[in-house]
């Protein structure tokens, strides 16, 4: 009795001990680790097993420094995976050290999640069994599913916004490339730790990866490529993203007074998610799933070719590109960090619903100054007047109204006077043009047109001096450089997977279209389940996440069994 007596007292104290004490946690978010102070709870809970205090951390592995502080009690908030309250904490899983891992004593994992515990090199982030069955996942994985669920809302909540420069030549970085750069250079790091994985990042923050062959026979090399950076044009501070269980197919409630239906052009694409997982923003932000999704996808198929020592390919490069958002992300791409120069290149950053390009708009700017005087109009002739807006006027109505954008479709270019700028002495005047095409025969008639124009003008002006200062080629047609056996890749992964996926012609430019203009090569943008790009609207869909990780690496599939 006096035993029983003992045993009892000492359990109380120790239950009074865990449930007024504050104890350091390191979870893992998406493959890192970040610290975290939570109230242990008692151990007659049974929703948790008390998890043990680690002073110290995990060995050798220390928190990111991108990371804030620790959460002090009266600071915390509800996880951003889902828009109510998760239970008190979720379960920690500290990779490569599996004394650390604390699993709830109701948790079953799947038999691949339950083989990889036993390994300690699970870097899975798991919630307890309520918050998971509120994840509907039709391919039936719903612990893979959280694990890419938690990778995308990890990267989306670090803001990465680039930002516009008047420089040309200048390539701005922001602290929140910066971050996000060191986020999942730092993941890659934690995944292929032991492996042959050559993992770099470049003085501009861009991250390049080379998975080498596991194969004797040579195959063309491919390259798989996303932007970190998130569009400048919307507000892309606090963004809270709001996860959507089993989507009912009706209108999704954003928060500050919007709603996403599917009736409306920007929710098109929902009447085909029914029953997915949704994930938005609040409405008063971005989402970043241009490109976050692309990294998500890519970090993902990296960490399966990794995990699978039976899956078979060759050398399969990554690149993670900074300031796409801003027309820069080729300006200093740098393929001298790989052994050579990849022979297949795939861009995963496609809107565009089961698509992939093909081919592009060639995109070029081309500015021209009129210099003009301030002599009165008065005595205009004596005086050798020089109307540099008159000219101007005069320049942009020589060129064809039938190459105005207006007048413009399909694979039909055109020529757009985006600017027009008086400079500082109040007397001359800058001209601004955007030209797009696909044939290079159009381009060539686009350039004749602009030299016409010049040549009028400066007769028609002659004391107006007109100078075309710059023709730069901004983005040009992959088409010209594509590798002939990509498209075919990339149809046999339609046809193994049933992932929808069809051939297109865009009108816009992608970061391959911007590596061709520097003489590298080119190749097809997929889609990369991103919707509503650049706005509040964005949106994107798990599920979709997860099908193209699996048809990437199908891609590569493909790749390694060329002959």
């Amino acid at each position: 009795m006096k035993r029983f007596i003992l045993t009892v007292a000492a359990l109380v104290f120790m239950g009074m001990a865990c449930a007024q004490s504050p104890a350091a946690k390191y979870v893992m978010y998406g493959g890192k680790i970040v610290q975290d102070i939570i109230k242990v709870r008692g151990p007659k809970d049974p929703m948790m097993i008390p998890p043990k205090v680690i002073p110290s951390g995990p060995p050798s592995i220390t928190p990111s420094p991108i990371i804030p502080t620790p959460l002090t009690d009266a600071s915390i908030t509800p996880n951003p995976i889902i828009s109510t309250p998760l239970p008190d904490l979720a379960v920690p899983c500290i990779p490569g050290n599996r004394k650390g891992l604390v699993i709830p004593p109701h948790y079953k994992p799947s038999k691949d999640n339950a083989n990889a515990l036993a390994s300690g090199l699970t870097p899975l982030f798991y919630h307890n069994q309520e918050f998971a069955a509120k994840l509907y996942y039709s391919g039936g994985d719903r612990d893979y599913a959280l694990q890419v669920l938690t990778r995308f809302l990890s990267y989306v909540k670090i803001e990465s916004q680039s930002t516009y420069v008047e420089d040309p030549d200048s390539f701005p970085m922001t602290e929140g490339q910066i971050r996000i750069a060191n986020y999942i250079h730092d993941e890659l790091k934690t995944i292929c730790k032991g492996t042959k994985v050559e993992i770099k990042m470049s003085p501009d923050y861009y991250i390049y990866v080379k998975v080498p062959s596991n194969i004797k026979k040579k195959v063309p090399s491919v390259m798989f490529m996303a932007h970190m950076d998130v569009t400048p044009e919307a507000n892309g501070e606090g963004i809270k993203p709001q996860v959507h269980y089993n989507y009912d197919g009706g209108d999704i409630v954003l928060g500050n007074g919007l709603v996403l239906s599917p009736d409306k052009p920007e929710g098109r694409h929902l009447k085909d998610l029914v029953g997915k997982t949704i994930i938005t923003s609040d409405g008063s932000t971005l989402l970043g799933a241009d490109c976050k999704t692309g990294c998500t996808i890519l970090v993902s198929l990296i960490e399966q070719m990794v995990n699978d020592k039976k899956f078979k390919h060759g050398d399969v490069y990554f690149a993670f590109s900074q300031n796409e958002d801003i027309g820069k992300a080729a300006m200093r791409m740098d393929l001298s960090y790989f052994d050579r120069v990849p022979e297949i290149l795939i861009d995963v950053d496609g809107d565009e619903y089961g698509t992939f390009s093909v081919a592009n708009f060639t995109a070029e700017g081309r500015s021209y100054l009129f210099k003009g005087n301030l002599a009165h109009p008065s005595n205009g002739k004596e005086n050798g007047y020089a109307d540099a807006r008159t000219a101007m006027a005069y320049f942009i109505g020589q060129l064809p109204p039938e190459t105005h954008p207006s007048h413009s479709e399909g694979k039909q270019g055109y020529i757009h006077c985006s600017d027009i700028t008086q400079l500082d002495n109040r007397q001359d005047v800058r001209i601004t043009f955007r030209i797009r095409y696909f044939d290079k025969a159009d381009g060539e008639r686009y350039a004749q047109y602009f030299e016409q124009a010049l040549n009028n003008t400066r007769k028609a002006y002659p004391t107006v001096e007109v100078d075309l200062e710059d023709v730069v080629l901004q983005y040009d047609n992959i088409a010209n450089s594509m590798h002939p056996k990509a498209v075919e890749m990339i149809e046999k992964a339609v046809a193994k997977t049933g992932i929808a996926m069809e051939p297109v012609e865009i009108r816009a430019g992608t970061t391959a279209a911007m590596m061709v203009a520097k003489g590298l090569p080119g190749g097809p943008c997929l889609y990369s389940a991103q919707q509503n790009a650049h706005g509040v609207f964005e949106y994107c869909a798990l599920e979709e996440m997860i099908d193209l990780i699996g048809f990437t690496k199908c891609i590569v599939t493909e790749v390694s069994n060329l002959k």
